[in-house]
């Protein structure tokens, strides 16, 4: 027994502590906190209700996290819409917005061209004769780099019926006088899907010339052949002619155009030698350009052609146009 005075251990037996002699023997079957294990604490009520809050405080900061998360993410995809909006707006007026442009500055393709042309052929495709036909080509008149559209009509006998041309700048047709002539003398013209042109370079008169040697048969024997040329002088085109020889059966004649003192060139007969030399002399005193050319024509009207064929024809016309300048760096 534990003295509760001292703390001295006595024998269950003892009725008073041997060491301090205080008596023991009431609290013998007393209930003494000394002998109990220790026990575990446990929270009060006030602390239960303590951790109660901070639970809930914590679920509290939890969804004001979570809310702002949200509110966060919603600001955020708001933002990129209103961006995106924006950009495309200005995006829009940026493509609608079309600024003033110097036409002359404008560089177009052989394809704008073409397509204009196309466009508006009604006005530079002449009327087809009866039994007859329409034709045009590309001919540098000017020299400036980009071809004039020449358009012939012809009738069943092939004859010049009307000559028109064209410049084509800017995707524009503007059209050029053309010289007249008599309707005797349109050898310079004539049957242009037969005659030979091209090209030459006078060094004497620094000029360009588009020289014709066309042949005009009327029968097995009749026919004529004359030798001239054309040229843009001026905004206008003219026509000269060289030689010419005429022959009905046995008979042949040769002719030579000299200038009168008017100004109008009119044949004069010559002997054959005369011809020849002539002919001669204004061969050698040019330089061959050697052109490259491409009539375009149908046996059908070219008005009656669908848009992509005279499209394609025109475009192979205007793409072999050329002609080689490197002779004239020797003069």
């Amino acid at each position: 027994m534990v003295c509760p005075g001292c703390g001295f251990e006595n024998s269950k037996e003892a009725e008073f502590c041997t060491s301090c002699g205080c008596r023991i023997q009431e609290q013998k079957d007393a209930f003494l906190w000394s002998e109990l294990p220790q026990m575990p604490v446990f929270h009060t009520a006030a602390g239960e209700k303590q951790t109660e809050q901070e639970t809930g405080r914590r679920r509290r900061l939890s969804r004001r996290a979570r809310r702002l998360l949200w509110q966060g993410a919603i600001f955020t995809l708001e933002a990129c819409i209103l961006a995106g909006v924006v950009t495309g707006v200005f995006l829009w007026k940026e493509k609608q917005y079309h600024p003033p442009v110097n036409a002359d500055n404008i560089v177009y393709s052989s394809d704008d061209i073409v397509m204009m042309l196309v466009q508006e052929k009604e006005k530079w495709i002449l009327e087809k004769p009866d039994n007859g036909y329409n034709a045009c080509c590309f001919l540098d008149l000017d020299f400036d780099g980009s071809p004039e559209l020449m358009s012939i009509s012809y009738n069943g006998d092939n004859a010049v019926t009307q000559l028109n041309a064209y410049r084509v700048r800017s995707c524009t047709l503007e059209k050029i006088p053309v010289d007249k002539w008599k309707p005797e003398e349109t050898a310079v013209f004539y049957d242009a899907m037969q005659q030979q042109m091209s090209l030459h370079y006078a060094p004497d008169t620094k000029e360009m010339l588009y020289l014709c040697s066309d042949t005009k048969i009327l029968s097995a024997e009749e026919g004529e052949a004359y030798t001239g040329c054309f040229y843009l002088q001026e905004s206008r085109i003219f026509q000269e002619y060289y030689t010419g020889r005429a022959v009905s059966g046995n008979q042949k004649n040769y002719y030579v155009y000299e200038e009168t003192e008017n100004g109008e060139k009119l044949p004069s007969a010559v002997s054959r030698q005369e011809y020849r030399r002539e002919q001669e002399k204004l061969l050698d005193g040019l330089v061959n350009l050697h052109l490259r050319y491409e009539w375009v024509t149908s046996k059908d009207d070219l008005r009656k052609l669908s848009n992509q064929k005279l499209a394609a024809l025109l475009l192979r016309s205007y793409s072999n146009f050329s002609y080689d300048t490197t002779g004239l760096a020797l003069q």
